[in-house]
């Protein structure tokens, strides 16, 4: 299934106003049926409750939590980051952030481009 459609189930099911909360809520469903776990390479992903505090997905083989994060990006910004090799996203406050750190948290990132109301382009990094 591709995100559009997950987008489309998402924002059917909730009530949700905010198109970068669908979008990231239906990333994390993406991720979770149709990507590999970058430790061990399975695809046994379970999903954390909504606005669980720093991980929305765990590798049920490995145990590796993973938190997903989802952001707006034209062709030129996604070509910018994979030159640089360097990503900035918002959205953790700093004590957080530093506790993903030593609890070895990793990080999916979706980067996606609206193209109309109902059709998005997106990469995965």
């Amino acid at each position: 299934m591709e995100l559009n459609d997950i987008v489309s189930q998402v924002k059917e099911s909730n009530n949700w106003k905010s198109e970068s909360r669908i979008v990231g809520e239906a990333g994390e469903y993406y991720i979770k049926n149709n990507i590999k776990c970058v430790r061990c390479n399975d695809t046994n992903f379970e999903k954390c409750k909504t606005n669980e505090q720093s991980k929305d997905l765990i590798c049920i083989s490995c145990n590796q939590k993973f938190q997903v994060k989802a952001k707006n990006a034209t062709q030129k910004q996604v070509n910018n980051i994979k030159n640089q090799n360097k990503f900035k996203t918002i959205g953790g406050e700093y004590s957080t952030t530093l506790k993903n750190i030593n609890e070895q948290i990793d990080y999916l990132i979706i980067l996606y481009e609206k193209q109309s109301y109902k059709n998005y382009k997106y990469f995965i990094c």
